[in-house]
């Protein structure tokens, strides 16, 4: 059976979403978040979240991939940064980024 790619609205409803699902996730704790204020947030109708999450645990565990999608992609990231870096510098570079995650990468 063939399966057709997703339409670009699709994708961008499913995008709008999970935003703001991120940021309802975000302000307040799981059980205290609706999938209608989710649905309210990303300004899309209601069944669109049921159709692309199916409920509100579908969307929670979405969410959850995205974000730790991103943070290891980030890690990784800085990772391949680190090296040709001597043990000396990474610990610098990592003291740094935990006092201050917004600083920038180091340079071979």
């Amino acid at each position: 059976v063939k399966r057709r790619r997703p339409q670009q609205r699709a994708l961008a409803t499913r995008d709008a979403i999970l935003k703001a699902a991120l940021v309802e996730f975000g302000d307040r704790d799981f059980a205290a978040v609706s999938t209608r204020s989710v649905a309210e947030r990303a300004k899309v109708q209601h069944p669109l979240l049921n159709y692309h999450f199916k409920n509100k645990e579908g969307l929670w565990r979405a969410v959850l991939e995205t974000t730790a999608g991103a943070f290891l992609s980030q890690i990784n990231k800085r990772l391949i940064a680190l090296q040709g870096i001597d043990d000396v510098q990474i610990v610098k570079f990592v003291r740094l980024h935990y006092e201050s995650p917004e600083a920038p990468e180091p340079r071979a």
